[in-house]
C-alpha cells in the first residue's frame, strides 16, 4: 500500500468555510469556520451468537455545532438569530406554525462546508514595506460537504473578555436531515 501523505500536502494547510445556501444554491452567508464536527450517517452492526456480523440499522446525523468567527457587525449572530426567530416566538413562548410543508422547508438551511487547499506563499520584490511584499496565490477548493435541511437549535453563550485578546466567536448548534459530499451533489435536488 502506498502512503499518499508523501504525494500530497497534509490538512495543516487547509482553511474551512461555511456557506449557508438558499434554494438556488447561492450563498446567503459565507464565513470562516473556527471549529466544527461534521456528522455522517453510520451503519450499525451486530454480532450474532454464531459469531457472524450483520448490519443492524442506521444512525442518522445527530446534533452538531459549528463555531464561527464573528464580524464587528455581528453578522453571524444576527443571521442565525433571524433564522431561529422564524421557528420560535420568544414573546409568546411558542413554536411558530407554517401554512404548508413547502413554507416550512423554505426556512430550513442548507450548509456547505468547503475545504480549501493552500498554495505556497511566494516572496517577491514589490512596493511593500522596504521593497518586499508577500504575494498569496488564491486558495482552491479541495473538497466540500453539504448538510441538507438543517434546523438551527440554539446559539451558544458568547464569552467576552478583555484579557484574552481572542476574536469573538459564535457557536451554532444544529441538526441536519442528511449529510452528503460534493460527489453526491449531482443527485441533490432542492
Amino acid at each position: 500500500m502506498q502512503d499518499i501523505f508523501y504525494e500530497t500536502d497534509n490538512q495543516l494547510s487547509t482553511l474551512w468555510d461555511l456557506e449557508v445556501l438558499n434554494s438556488d444554491k447561492s450563498p446567503l452567508l459565507k464565513t470562516r469556520i473556527v471549529e466544527s464536527t461534521i456528522p455522517f450517517t453510520k451503519l450499525n452492526a451486530e454480532r450474532k451468537f454464531s459469531g457472524k456480523v450483520f448490519f443492524k440499522d442506521v444512525s442518522y446525523p445527530d446534533e452538531f455545532s459549528i463555531t464561527l468567527r464573528e464580524s464587528s457587525n455581528f453578522t453571524v449572530y444576527k443571521f442565525f438569530k433571524e433564522v431561529l426567530d422564524k421557528f420560535y416566538d420568544y414573546e409568546k413562548n411558542t413554536f411558530k406554525t407554517f401554512s404548508s410543508k413547502s413554507e416550512y422547508e423554505q426556512n430550513l438551511l442548507n450548509l456547505k462546508f468547503s475545504f480549501y487547499k493552500g498554495k505556497s506563499i511566494a516572496f517577491g520584490i514589490g512596493t511593500g514595506i522596504e521593497g518586499v511584499e508577500i504575494k498569496k496565490d488564491t486558495m482552491e477548493e479541495s473538497y466540500s460537504f453539504f448538510a441538507i435541511n438543517c434546523l438551527p437549535l440554539s446559539i451558544s453563550d458568547v464569552n467576552l473578555a478583555y484579557e484574552s485578546g481572542d476574536a469573538l466567536q459564535v457557536t451554532i448548534n444544529m441538526t441536519a436531515e442528511k449529510i452528503i459530499d460534493r460527489d453526491e451533489d449531482k443527485k441533490w435536488k432542492n
